[in-house]
């Protein structure tokens, strides 16, 4: 059949020249033949010589013309453009860490990316990865291009934690700042390429009277001053345990609103936002935006009309019928009051107001709507639909994300910790030893003190904490302690000839422990000489062991080595050596010894007690010797906190609680400590001891009751994103993401057009081997060379560490799988952010044909698609700006858009849409299109019909933006309006007391005066807040109206086979 009629354009490939078809020759032994018409003259021409003279940038013009990519230039452009383009509706970093993958997880990345001014506080409950989901969220925007320069605050004990944790699992390298003129220079020079981690004292504000010389000018040597001196813009900035800013009054909070001011973006990280009131979460949430939270009266208002919504969302996701939640709903009684502080120092309520949610919310529009809903038909669709608006009316919605662990059962493993009480009994020689150096030490300190008292200056002598270290240390191990460092780092052990009562003790667990089967032991304790100690030991009795701690850098290769080699059995760990590193492979661990802060023991278990631990009962050995101070009084307080029964949440509120002692306050943790050093360093006795034992048990059940009151109390009132786990479910399920099947084709396009001497071969299941040619051993090596991006810190180590890992290779194992990354750690693992697949996108790139806009393929049939249907599939990009606080904010989505060839029309069936879509991610084939495809008039009422759709699509997402802002606006608006009226009103009713009073003190010129004062302070305070009140009203009424566009990105001819 001929390509062309008559009347159609085209162009001649041999002279350029353009001319019409004046007619269609019959065709002749398989060749077709034209009378064109050119400015010259008409000619006789072959079609092969012949090509559409149209817009070749236009997809429906390309359509007409017959011209068709594959599939596989497809799924290459297309992969190509969600690596290059994150948006609302796609998370190219999806699965691109070697993390397990959890989808509670993305739930602060979905809230992050929707909140419009991208400021989120993280209250998941501890053991949830609240380390993870900062690094999905940065991760992300690294795939956005948004990720510059990039602050975290952390206490100084989680920063090896999160550097170390960032780097392994996220690719993202960070540097540890103990120096602020450090960082104040990086911040200068490596303009947007800063990545710093410092801890809270980094970011105290100083106080007023200290450094006049920087008052005065001089330069900065503080990060807060810098930042006042030189505003610097952070990405991104991150406060890890961010209760630590809950109060207002502290320097650090002053500090930490400068470096807010500094932000684009940050996100607060805290199990426990709420320690004593909920005034705690209200001042991290003025922190995080002090625009939208100015006043602690109007948010706690706030959060009581919140609760309604919260509990209607809460019986949506239990199948409560629709007339219920209505019922509910609609006769809900919320209080809204305010109060000032009078002369006595109490509060004082200056107005009360009790309302139904209907009447508050009568004129709300999107309130109207959800009524609407839960009086009409109960379907699937509906409760979605409640499910968002119900959301959409909570005004912690985008600011606040909470995950506890009972809402996500079926997202991890409930491990049972069992705990085992070892009691050691020291041999006599052990006995002997221990009591020789504690008794020498103490004679040593009792030196030290005399020369204290009769000389002013003197070299160091022992002390208190030198006499606890000692004691410690000799507790961990005796013989370990008396051996010599550098006999241990050579493997000799002095006093091998020696029983050791713990060792043995250690031994019987062994068997235990590999006797049900389990043949991997994590043995913990605080000292590196107990641990190499430990390993000479245990080798002596064939067992072999590695060990890891903090001074050595490749940790995560010894985790994976232990993990991985069947001959290694044990793994010898301090606390810092195994920070950030995960071992649920094992389900058993040793407390060789017992750190004194409960906090270290719960970290210790955490590092099997997490994500991916398969078995049912985590053991957990605590080794004690009998009659110590261990037995006697540690194994009992924490066994008061519970802490081997199960995970506690808030471990850090419980020890930060404060309680009385002798007469004055300290927190939990410090009468521990101070527990701690008196029993080491005073003789107690067993009443003394037992007094301050029961002190501590009696303030931990009580801070224990008093934090769940409260959590429950406020878990109704704060958040439900159901609706947010549902969108993460809907982007798995559309395959918008880059999955590793696209990564695979990737690679393979590449092998096929550039690394043609090279070779891709499946090795087992998620595992590929990549052969490089003898023949030719630096083409890889040239590819990355000419494409791999160096442009960034990242990208140039990454580049030069994987080209260590293979250089001088014939071949290496690699893998596409997150989860088979994470489970086997030597396997290269190629994701978005990979050199080799950032050179594939590079190569891609720059061979390119922006016009190459229309693709052709087939999908197999299946229940919903039948053979023979054929769909034009427009993929189009809506693209949205708004103003929030005065900055242009845009956000981007992609929305498919479906019109079946056959019947003439658009697909208004949803399942049917985003079948076809997430199909034609990874399932297409190549397929090519016929004439009936190409129908001129069929395309033409296709481009109407998709031109109809997408402005009605924008118009509705316009609607329904604006009645949402509409919605926020008219709540803000009344609480600000009333909050400021009762204050007014009671200035006013003060000054009509007191102009009264005058009267009466007419002849007293003292009262009369002071009177007279008070007046005119109330008058200029009236003042001062009506041009308060005026501010905030016109912040809240900003145009905040939002334009929307369109783009569209391919057509896509899908035929069912």
């Amino acid at each position: 059949m001929a390509q062309y009629k008559i009347k159609d354009n085209v162009i001649h490939l041999g002279t350029g020249a353009r001319g019409m078809v004046v007619d269609v020759l019959p065709a002749r032994r398989g060749r077709q033949l034209y009378k064109v018409s050119f400015p010259s003259g008409i000619s006789d021409v072959l079609e092969a010589d012949l090509k559409a003279d149209f817009n070749e940038s236009d997809p429906f013009e390309r359509c007409k013309s017959g011209i068709f990519g594959s599939y596989s230039d497809y799924a290459q452009k297309n992969t190509t453009f969600k690596i290059r383009n994150s948006n609302n509706s796609t998370l190219s970093s999806l699965k691109a860490s070697k993390t397990l993958f959890r989808v509670y997880q993305f739930k602060p990345l979905l809230k992050f990316l929707n909140s419009p001014n991208r400021r989120l506080l993280v209250a998941d409950e501890v053991g949830l990865g609240k380390t993870i989901e900062a690094g999905h969220i940065m991760l992300e925007l690294k795939a956005r291009r948004e990720l510059s320069n990039v602050l975290i605050v952390c206490p100084k004990s989680l920063q090896e934690k999160w550097k170390n944790e960032l780097y392994e699992k996220f690719g993202l390298l960070f540097k540890i700042y103990d120096s602020s003129r450090d960082l104040i220079a990086d911040v200068n020079e490596r303009i947007g390429t800063v990545r710093a981690i410092v801890n809270y004292e980094k970011i105290r504000m100083r106080k007023a009277n200290k450094d006049k010389k920087q008052a005065s000018g001089g330069k900065a040597s503080n990060l807060v001053d810098y930042l006042i001196q030189t505003p610097r813009q952070f990405s991104m900035v991150i406060c890890d345990e961010a209760h630590k800013m809950r109060n207002r009054e502290t320097q650090t909070y002053r500090g930490a609103e400068i470096v807010m001011s500094n932000a684009n973006a940050a996100l607060f990280l805290t199990a426990t936002p709420v320690m004593i009131s909920t005034e705690n979460l209200y001042n991290l949430l003025h922190l995080l935006d002090n625009t939208r939270h100015f006043n602690y009266q109007i948010f706690d208002n706030r959060l009581q009309e919140n609760r309604p919504f919260i509990e209607a969302i809460s019986s949506l996701n239990n199948h409560v019928p629709l007339q219920k939640i209505l019922y509910n709903l609609v006769t809900s009684v919320v209080s809204r009051s305010f109060s000032v502080v009078d002369d006595s120092k109490h509060d004082r309520e200056i107005f009360f107001s009790e309302s139904s949610i209907k009447d508050l919310f009568q004129k709300d529009p999107v309130f109207k709507e959800i009524i609407d809903l839960l009086k009409g038909e109960d379907t699937p669709k509906v409760r979605a639909r409640l499910q968002y608006l119900l959301s959409s009316m909570s005004v912690m919605n985008l600011v606040f994300s909470r995950t506890r662990k009972r809402e996500v059962t079926t997202d991890m493993s409930q491990a049972e910790r069992r705990p085992h009480l070892c009691k050691i009994v020291l041999h006599q020689d052990e006995k002997e030893e221990y009591d020789k150096v504690v008794q020498e030490y103490e004679e040593a300190m009792d030196e030290a003190a005399y020369y204290e008292e009769y000389e002013e200056e003197g070299e160091s002598r022992p002390g208190p904490l030198g006499f606890v270290q000692r004691k410690r240390q000799i507790a961990s191990s005796v013989w370990g302690y008396l051996n010599k460092e550098r006999d241990l780092d050579r493997g000799i052990d002095a006093y091998e000839m020696y029983p050791d009562a713990k060792v043995e003790k250690l031994l019987s667990i062994i068997d235990e422990v590999f006797s049900n089967g389990t043949k991997k032991l994590v043995v913990f304790a605080i000292y590196r000489r107990t641990l190499k100690y430990l390993q000479i030991r245990l080798k002596k009795h064939g067992i072999n062991a590695l060990i890891i701690h903090g001074q050595l850098d490749n940790r995560a290769d010894i985790i994976n080595r232990f993990k991985h080699d069947e001959n290694i059995n044990i793994l010898l760990s301090s606390e810092v050596g195994s920070e950030g590193l995960d071992m649920q492979f094992c389900n058993s661990m040793v407390n060789y010894d017992l750190p004194w802060n409960p906090m270290v023991v719960e970290q210790r278990i955490g590092r099997i007690d997490r994500f991916g631990q398969k078995s049912p009962v985590v053991n957990i050995y605590n080794m004690v010797v009998a009659g110590s101070i261990q037995e006697e009084i540690y194994m009992r307080l924490l066994d008061r906190i519970g802490i081997f029964r199960g995970t506690i949440g808030d471990m850090e509120a419980i020890l930060d609680a404060p309680m009385v002692v002798e007469g004055k306050q300290m927190t939990i943790q410090d009468v521990y400590n101070k527990m701690e050093k008196e029993t080491y360093t005073k003789n107690l006795s067993k009443e003394e001891l037992d007094k301050k034992i029961a002190e501590v048990e009696r303030a931990i059940a009580n801070e224990k009751e008093n934090l769940q009151h409260l959590q429950e109390g406020l878990s109704s009132a704060l958040t439900n994103d159901a609706y947010f786990k549902d969108e993460i479910n809907r982007i798995l399920y559309n395959n918008a993401y880059v999955t590793d099947v696209e990564l695979r084709n990737y690679l393979q396009s590449i092998v096929r057009e550039y690394l043609t001497t090279c070779k891709l071969t499946p090795v087992e299941e998620n595992v590929m081997e990549f052969h490089i040619p003898i023949s030719r051993p630096e083409a890889l090596r040239k590819f990355l060379t000419q494409y791999a991006s160096q442009s960034t810190d990242d990208g140039r180590i990454a580049l030069a560490q994987f080209r260590r890992r293979v250089d001088e290779e014939e071949s290496f194992r690699l893998t596409f799988s997150q989860d088979k990354a994470y489970d086997d750690t030597s396997l290269n693992y190629l994701n978005i952010y990979h050199p080799m697949i950032q050179a594939c996108l590079n190569y891609f790139v720059s061979n390119e044909d922006p016009n190459d806009t229309s693709f052709s393929y087939a999908l197999q049939a299946d229940e919903m698609l039948k053979e023979g249907e054929r769909f034009y599939m427009g993929l189009y990009q809506l693209t949205t700006h708004r103003m929030v606080q005065g900055q242009e904010k845009e956000s981007a989505e992609l929305m498919p858009v479906v019109f079946d060839i056959e019947n003439k029309q658009l697909v208004n069936d949803e399942e049917i849409v985003n079948r076809l879509y997430r199909r034609s991610q990874v399932e297409g084939s190549e397929h090519n299109a016929s004439n009936e495809d190409l129908s001129a008039e069929t395309i033409d009422d296709m481009r109407y019909d998709f031109a109809d759709y997408v402005r009605d699509e924008i118009q509705r997402r316009q609607e329904e933006v604006n009645r949402q802002m509409e919605s926020d606006k008219m709540r803000n608006i009344q609480q600000t309006e009333e909050y400021y009226k009762s204050r007014i009103d009671s200035y006013k009713s003060n000054i009509s007391q007191w102009e009264l009073n005058m009267e009466w003190s007419m002849n007293d010129n003292k009262e009369y005066q002071r009177w007279t004062n008070a007046i005119r302070l109330a008058r200029a305070n009236i003042q001062r807040m009506e041009k308060e009140r005026d501010e905030r009203l016109a912040l809240i009424n900003e145009d905040n109206q939002l334009t929307m566009e369109d783009k569209i990105l391919s057509i896509n001819l899908i035929t069912i086979i």
